[in-house]
């Protein structure tokens, strides 16, 4: 039994890969944001973390924590499930502040020991990656967008370095997008999928419009933000380790 997880900044690929991975959300041994999910969520949102995981008693409700991630990883593979995929993005719910994301290396701290885990990072030009969530409605506030994303791409390099790259690879949304069948091989094989049950979703995949379809202010404004300098904080990380 193998844990996914899918990392990304809002924008890059989510619901994209939502698709190519439908066929797995009714397959019997594979599961979607299980129980983990919520608790985890909890755990990592600011505006409550204290009051559930007091400074005082933090060490006696991280091993509570663990103890019950580990109760329900238990239950799964009694179940005999095979794949657990978690899909959360950087940032989640509301309000999109940079801050309310999942941590990394909690996350691997908690569960490395008792599952193996996958992670596949999503990466995409963050022009049009923080233009889709302002045409999504996330903010009308484009700069908020832009600082947005520039910290969480920072903040996934920043944690993932952390950890051995044998654990994570990146997949660049516009390379999926450009070539399905090569790259889907490959997610398949990283991620030790069946390819034809992702291969049936490619027929559904429509390429975004990318900057043709950002209005001119909005990609003069980006393409001034995101320069070569700024891009430099986090670009080889996601060249580097690509699938």
């Amino acid at each position: 039994m193998q844990l996914l997880f899918l990392i990304g900044v809002e924008g890059t690929g989510h619901h994209m890969m939502g698709r190519v991975l439908s066929g797995y959300k009714t397959r019997p041994d594979s599961i979607v944001e299980g129980r983990w999910h919520d608790l985890l969520l909890e755990r990592w949102n600011y505006e409550s973390c204290l009051k559930c995981y007091p400074v005082s008693s933090l060490g006696f409700k991280e091993k509570s924590l663990k103890d019950e991630l580990k109760a329900i990883i238990k239950e799964y593979e009694e179940a005999h499930y095979l794949n657990l995929f978690e899909y959360t993005s950087f940032p989640y719910d509301q309000p999109r502040e940079a801050l309310r994301r999942p941590d990394i290396l909690e996350f691997h701290d908690l569960l490395n020991d008792i599952i193996e885990i996958k992670y596949l990072v999503m990466y995409r030009n963050p022009i049009t990656a923080t233009y889709s969530a302002v045409r999504r409605n996330f903010t009308d506030n484009i700069y908020l967008q832009a600082k947005i994303a520039e910290s969480n791409y920072i903040y996934i390099e920043r944690q993932l370095s952390q950890i051995s790259p044998t654990y994570y690879r990146t997949l660049h949304f516009e390379d999926f997008l450009d070539d399905p069948q090569y790259y889907g091989q490959k997610l398949a094989a990283w991620w030790n999928l069946d390819y034809e049950t992702i291969e049936n979703s490619f027929p559904k995949l429509r390429k975004p419009a990318g900057f043709s379809g950002i209005p001119e202010n909005s990609l003069h404004f980006l393409e001034s933000f995101f320069n070569e300098k700024r891009l430099s904080q986090w670009k080889d990380f996601y060249y580097k380790h690509k699938i």
